[in-house]
């Protein structure tokens, strides 16, 4: 045991960095508040059922309606007990799941280099370095840059980057089960114990843009085995019959994948949240050239993040693409190493993927892909691109391991550097502070039926029913108190009269 710890020292230490850095990143540095009412409403309550049930507001969003409130009884049984301030409880939960979630995302990075090249030395290193770009790929202004692990909300968290760190890991264990057994059909080693589908049931009921992730490695897989098999010589009736039974016999899960997000994605279509007339909604024909007008448009949204990236990180990652190039065109051997594979189904994937949101959001609204938790797809498979191409660099051509620590300190100084002020955020919050101790003195008066007089820019009264029924769900107040009247006051301040 001790023996197999000491081979992976540099995973474990950067693990436990990444734990703690994260931690106290999301805790304290920039803590994410509950601020509005689709914070507090899925904080307090399990909305979901565990099979997609048709009709339903979110047919699909399973992951994320069980995650927040389960995030939430941490807050509220754990963590606030020990705290004593309820919305602080919420961020340092928030922090821990996200901690955790980073630290299982650099360990699939690291399984699937492990995989590939066999040092775990530079495993480790390179793993490290695609969590840190993942931070600094956008930072490339002083102030107000974005991560690929950021939302505006706290519930966008659990929405958005919660599935995308999943669907992740789920692809790079897929990769690694690839490599090692060079197939990818149900019973192997790796998948036999069945995690791996519970992760798959999460990852494709979480939320569609991020479904888009594994979707799209499922189907690089497929078109990369669909080349290879018209690549070599026979008749086209012959390569089709082979193409479909290696396809059934030996790529089981991404047909299973691409069948069951399709399924998906028809229940979604089900939802009530699908059919609700919101102003970005387009209900038109698909074929008709409005349509093709907001195809044009997301695409045009989607290619605002390129402008973003940082120029420092940009040259390095392109010198990396260079020294790859010429390795593989110079060393004929290495061509045949698993990580050019790899890559490949990269670009693939981050090809469909581009498609895959572009279409998404001319449905839903073009204005989605101003938002890097929506894009966060197309980016993730250029970074693993780039940490594959890295990998392939640094196994054939020793030397250059030299250059990776500094690299690694580079990127490190361009997050330190470029930082986000939320400083309008914990402004907006500091009403629902005042909110809070209000609602519990009036349950412990007995006083249920109330008039509540807040400041005119107060939100609005549903997000106030929705913090009082979370409240009463986390014991906080022990009735749900039913507040007849809202009434504005100049003043900053909040308290009530009894019925």
């Amino acid at each position: 045991m001790m023996t197999k710890l000491q081979n992976h020292k540099w995973a474990i230490l950067f693990a436990s960095l990444i734990l703690f850095l994260v931690y106290r990143y999301y805790a304290v540095v920039d803590p994410v508040l509950l601020r509005n009412g689709d914070d507090f409403r899925y904080f307090g309550s399990f909305m979901s059922d565990p099979i997609p049930r048709i009709g339903w507001w979110n047919v699909t969003r399973i992951l994320s309606e069980y995650l927040m409130p389960l995030t939430g009884y941490l807050s509220a049984f754990i963590v606030y007990p020990m705290v004593g301030d309820y919305l602080l409880s919420a961020s340092i939960s928030l922090a821990i799941v996200i901690a955790v979630f980073l630290v299982g995302l650099f360990i699939a990075i690291y399984r699937l280099f492990s995989a590939i090249c066999k040092d775990n030395h530079i495993s480790a290193l390179v793993a490290i370095m695609v969590i840190v770009l993942c931070f600094v790929f956008f930072k490339s202004r002083p102030t107000e840059n974005e991560h690929m692990f950021f939302a505006y909300h706290y519930n966008l968290y659990f929405y958005y980057v919660f599935p995308n760190i999943l669907n992740s890991i789920i692809v790079l264990e897929l990769m690694r089960v690839l490599v090692l057994n060079r197939n990818l059909k149900i019973g192997i080693p790796g998948i036999g114990k069945g995690w791996l589908f519970v992760g798959i049931y999460f990852s494709i009921f979480s939320m569609l843009f991020s479904a888009g992730i594994l979707l799209s490695f499922a189907f690089a897989v497929l078109s990369y085995h669909f080349f290879l098999c018209f690549k070599s010589s026979g008749k086209l009736s012959l390569k089709l019959k082979k193409f479909g039974s290696e396809s059934i016999k030996n790529y089981t899960l991404p047909v299973i994948i691409i069948i069951s997000t399709i399924i998906a994605m028809m229940l979604e279509l089900t939802s009530m949240r699908s059919k609700q007339a919101f102003d970005s909604t387009y209900f038109g024909s698909m074929f008709s050239s409005e349509f093709v007008n907001r195809i044009g448009e997301s695409a045009k949204y989607s290619f605002l993040h390129f402008r973003l990236v940082n120029k420092y990180v940009f040259l390095i990652l392109l010198l990396i693409v260079i020294a790859a190039a010429f390795i593989y065109f110079m060393k004929p051997k290495s061509r045949s190493d698993q990580t050019i594979g790899l890559a490949v189904k990269c670009m693939i994937a981050g090809a469909f993927s581009f498609c895959f949101i572009i279409l998404v959001a001319a449905k839903g609204g073009p204005d989605y892909l101003a938002e890097t938790r929506c894009v966060y797809g197309l980016f993730f498979f250029i970074i693993l691109f780039i940490g594959l191409l890295s990998v392939f660099v640094l196994t054939q051509i020793k030397q250059s391991l030299l250059f990776l620590p500094f690299v690694i300190v580079f990127f490190g100084m361009i997050m330190f550097n470029s930082s986000r002020s939320y400083a309008t955020v914990a402004d907006e919050s500091a009403l629902v502070y005042s909110f809070i101790p209000t609602l519990i003195e009036a349950d412990s008066n007995g006083d249920i039926e109330i008039d509540f007089y807040i400041p005119a820019i107060s939100p609005e009264p549903w997000e106030i029913e929705c913090l009082i029924d979370t409240l009463y769900h986390h014991k906080l107040i022990s009735n749900r108190i039913n507040i007849e009247e809202y009434i504005p006051i100049t003043e900053r301040k909040v308290y009530y009269l009894p019925k």
